[in-house]
């Protein structure tokens, strides 16, 4: 895919765009207990809509332990304005954002928070 585009390379906004979709691919997997060891360009491959799915799964190990949510206490209090998600997606019975289907996200809320104002 990189090969077919101008100059050889993405663009920022296709790097970010395409960032973002492996993060939220491996915070998905981490949610459902799942540690992907084998991340290289060979396994990100592009479906047909546009969107990647991860591949060779041989080296992933599975974990049955229950994730913990840490914050620490020096860090500002974020209200769920500040995340890129819509009200909807949102569990009624969960207090915290982190409780959001990892589709929700877009892309554009991954942008260094320095820039951000």
């Amino acid at each position: 895919l990189r090969q077919r585009q101008p100059a050889k390379h993405f663009s920022e906004q296709a790097a970010r765009f395409y960032a973002s979709e492996v993060l939220l691919a491996l915070e998905y997997l981490h949610m459902m207990g799942v540690v992907y060891r084998d991340l290289k360009p060979e396994n990100v491959l592009v479906r047909e809509d546009g969107h990647i799915m991860l591949s060779d799964f041989d080296l992933s190990l599975r974990c049955y332990v229950s994730p913990t949510l840490v914050k620490s206490s020096t860090e500002p209090s974020c209200t769920i304005s500040s995340y890129c998600i819509q009200p909807s997606c949102i569990d009624p019975a969960c207090k915290l954002p982190v409780c959001v289907e990892p589709s929700c996200f877009q892309p554009s809320c991954f942008k260094p928070r320095l820039f951000n104002s």
